[in-house]
């Protein structure tokens, strides 16, 4: 057998098994929170990151065909995604238009392996859904909060019958009314 045709066949059978997760590096962070009263969860609220002097982070986001900074917020996971397969190919960078089914009706961030800054600042604000009725409130992070979206140990995209990492938990936080 030549080592032309050996190659081939090897490389051949190498794609065969090969998998590209279009989440390669990137983590999971996700936040449910509850009213302490009611237990019931809360949307429409405002929950951004603070770095270490308590300012809120500022990233880049591709918005409207070009880049602008924001404040990094978290998002409620949608209802459903937006489009077919796993990410949006005609808007990769909008990675809230995907429904991570795990994380239920929670809020979310998909980032990179170091947490973006060490606080949460949770905000019921007013013209919200919720009439600004609970109190604001920080809650301190740790790496153990966030969770891999690519390894040989998450399988997130089979959905519920495929479980998604072991010992999952999301971070559960009670606010109080005010």
């Amino acid at each position: 057998m030549s080592k032309h045709l050996l190659f081939g066949l090897l490389l051949f059978s190498t794609s065969l098994f090969s998998q590209h997760c279009p989440f390669d590096g990137a983590y999971i962070l996700v936040v449910e929170v509850e009213d302490s009263l009611s237990g019931e969860r809360i949307p429409d609220l405002k929950i951004s990151f603070l770095d270490s002097l308590g300012e809120r982070i500022m990233h880049q986001v591709y918005r409207h065909g070009g880049w602008e900074y924001d404040t990094l917020w978290m998002w409620m996971n949608p209802d459903s995604t937006s489009h077919s397969g796993i990410i949006d190919n005609s808007h990769p960078m909008n990675p809230w238009s995907i429904r991570f089914w795990f994380a239920e009706s929670n809020y979310v961030l998909v980032w990179g392996a170091d947490l973006p800054g060490s606080q949460i600042l949770i905000e019921d604000v007013d013209g919200s859904q919720n009439g600004g009725q609970f109190k604001t409130r920080i809650v301190v992070l740790g790496t153990e909060n966030l969770y891999p979206l690519c390894t040989s140990h998450s399988n997130w995209e089979f959905g519920p019958e495929g479980g998604f990492v072991e010992g999952f938990q999301s971070l559960k936080v009670y606010l109080s009314p005010q």
